[in-house]
């Protein structure tokens, strides 16, 4: 609680109030402990500060005195007046006189009243009059700094009257720092050099600035000759030198000197362990410490000029399988090509080349050594590592191994080249061979293949990328898979006619067609897929037709059955998805749909005119679609309503 007074009320400041308080008073008390009665008032909900007010005020020029309480809390009033006698005096008037008998009077030290000037001055500035405690502190900093210039004084004065060396390291060693007293003509020499440069400059900072530099000059070579010598002993001795010799870098050093100089040594002994490391983990060890220092030192000195900034080193390149090299290399190299942190960064890049160069011509020899005792899963290993350190290009696929493995042995001499391509060559084939395309010609020849009535080696193409066919109609006979594996088949070229297919044709008389986990994107004037047999599409997306994405057409007098899931199309030019026609008496079409079917145009499926067509349907599974007949068709509607269904 705080509170303040006046002649009419006391001010009291308080937590908030939580909850309305009647009849809330406090108790206050004068200097010589008699009770100041008080007016009760309400406080509301949320008040933090009230004014208490007397029942009989005092005059407007009372003059309060003492200690007063406000609810057993102390106001000095003594204090306060004190407090304003000095402001008076000091900032008002301003009055030696009057504020030597204020200071006297508040209780306020001070050493000397002849500096009664200096504590007025002292007490104009800004916030040296806020309390007696800031007066007191004001007037002290005055004394204490009396008393440093005397000090000062006398330690300059012991100085330049010292007649002897012996004189001279007494008036040194007892005001200054960090003297040595081997170096006592040099101290000597440079104080008198100063003095005689400019005499003026005779103080404690010149003469400090003397000792200061000629501590320098001492520590430098030391220094110097620690630094790229991996010598653990001048690194120690320099270290001592700097800590005892160099004085400490001020709080506010734009480059922190002695730091800056002990962190050097301390990389130094960074690669003072890498040098003398006798095992691979002592070597791992010293390098990742080395490598976290360097770090840590760049980010601290990221500001400071004149700071080697480069990050020479960095462990990502420290590979474990050539530790033993880095060792042997670091062993054998003279100091000056092993004493820095490139030096041993161009060591490691040089053993990794040298490791890699090695293992290349290992692996190259391995291959041309291959034998029918060979085994398939070394086969697979040799090839895949000379692909990762000769960056081949062509994938090692491990079904291909025996495949592989022949085409070696059928080889002689083979280089880095002469290998990526042996790989390729063997993939193709393999890949020709188990139905695997990537280009329209291997997928022609793949479809001339699965498509044989007799003695095909595969039924099943798969694609191993999106392939553009152009004009080339895919057909697709009895118990051929297409399994598109997520890829694009991109079909064009112009319209041929109503009566020939393009794009993707599954032929009359056909059974058991798959075509599954294939996108058909189409540019030509025709449907995208065309179905005379009997197949199933499993997810499939047709999109870009110049009419329906499928169409399903049985010309033949018999039973035809596609059934069709996870079907999406969009962007079809006949505003239908699939379309259905069967064609004459006896011929059937059934319709199986069954998973999630999506259709971006306004008819999901509709049939053929059935007063043209005479066929019949079945269709299954499209039961949230409405079913409408329009015109002579049958449509199944999704209710997308972009475009009017064509009547």
């Amino acid at each position: 609680m705080e509170s303040a007074i006046n002649a009419n009320a006391v001010t009291v400041t308080f937590s908030e109030v939580t909850e309305a308080i009647e009849d809330a008073n406090v108790v206050v008390k004068d200097g010589e402990g008699n009770v100041v009665e008080t007016k009760p008032m309400l406080l509301a909900e949320g008040t933090t500060q009230a004014d208490f007010e007397f029942v009989t005020p005092f005059p407007v020029d009372h003059k309060f005195t003492g200690v007063w309480t406000v609810n057993n809390e102390k106001y000095n009033f003594d204090a306060i007046n004190q407090l304003a006698d000095i402001v008076d005096a000091a900032v008002t008037t301003p009055n030696q006189i009057k504020l030597q008998t204020a200071l006297d009077a508040a209780g306020i030290t001070y050493a000397d009243e002849l500096r009664i000037a200096d504590y007025l001055g002292a007490l104009q500035a800004e916030g040296a009059t806020a309390s007696l405690e800031a007066v007191q502190k004001a007037i002290t900093k005055v004394d204490e700094d009396a008393a440093k210039e005397e000090t000062n004084e006398a330690a300059v004065k012991a100085v330049v009257d010292a007649k002897t060396q012996a004189q001279l390291l007494k008036a040194l060693t007892d005001s200054f720092d960090v003297v040595n007293p081997e170096w006592i003509v040099a101290y000597d020499a440079a104080i008198d050099f100063a003095a005689e440069s400019d005499p003026t400059l005779e103080s404690v900072e010149s003469i400090q600035a003397a000792i200061n530099g000629v501590n320098l000059d001492e520590v430098t070579p030391k220094v110097t000759a620690a630094n790229m010598s991996l010598d653990s002993e001048k690194v120690a001795e320099a270290r001592t030198f700097v800590t005892k010799w160099i004085p400490a870098d001020e709080e506010d050093a734009a480059v922190p000197a002695k730091e800056l100089v002990l962190d050097g040594l301390n990389l130094e002994d960074a690669l003072i362990a890498v040098n003398n490391a006798k095992t691979n983990s002592a070597l791992k060890s010293a390098l990742t410490n080395l490598d976290t220092l360097e770090n840590s030192l760049l980010e601290k000195y990221k500001d400071v000029v004149g700071f080697d900034k480069i990050d020479e080193f960095d462990i990502k390149t420290v590979e474990d399988a050539n530790l033993t090299a880095y060792r042997d290399a670091i062993k054998d190299a003279e100091v000056g090509a092993k004493n820095q942190r490139k030096d041993i960064q161009k060591i490691v890049s040089d053993e990794n080349i040298a490791a890699v160069g090695s293992a290349q011509t290992k692996v190259l020899e391995d291959l041309n050594a291959v034998t029918t005792k060979t085994a398939a899963a070394d086969i697979v290993a040799l090839l895949e590592k000379s692909q990762k350190l000769h960056e081949q290009t062509n994938k090692v696929n491990s079904a291909y191994a025996e495949a592989y493995k022949t085409a070696l042995i059928s080889a002689e001499d083979l280089d880095a080249t002469e290998i990526n391509t042996l790989i390729g060559t063997v993939n193709d084939a393999q890949d020709a061979a188990n139905g695997l395309v990537d280009t329209k010609e291997e997928l022609v020849s793949a479809l001339a293949e699965a498509n044989k009535t007799t003695g095909a080696k595969f039924k099943t193409i798969t694609l191993e990328k999106s392939i553009e066919v152009d004009n080339a109609t895919i057909k697709l006979t009895s118990g051929v898979t297409i399994e598109g594996n997520n890829h694009t088949l991109y079909v064009g070229g112009s319209d041929a006619g109503a009566t020939t297919a393009e794009g993707i044709e599954v032929t009359a008389g056909s059974k058991d067609v798959v075509i599954k986990d294939l996108k058909v994107v189409g540019t030509h004037g025709d449907n995208l897929i065309e179905i005379y047999g009997s197949a199933t599409l499993d997810n499939i997306t047709t999109i870009g037709g110049k009419k329906v994405g499928i169409y399903v057409n049985n010309d033949g007098a018999n039973t035809i059955t596609v059934n069709f899931k996870d079907i999406t199309t969009a962007s079809n030019g006949w505003d239908a998805g699939v379309g259905i026609v069967s064609q004459q008496i006896g011929s059937k079409v059934i319709a199986n749909f069954t998973g999630v079917n999506s259709f971006g145009e306004p008819v999901a499926v509709y049939t053929d005119d059935f007063i043209e067509y005479k066929g019949q349907y079945e269709i299954n599974g499209l039961e949230k679609f409405e079913k409408k007949v329009i015109g002579n068709q049958y449509k199944w509607l999704t209710g997308n309503p972009a475009k009017t269904p064509a009547e």
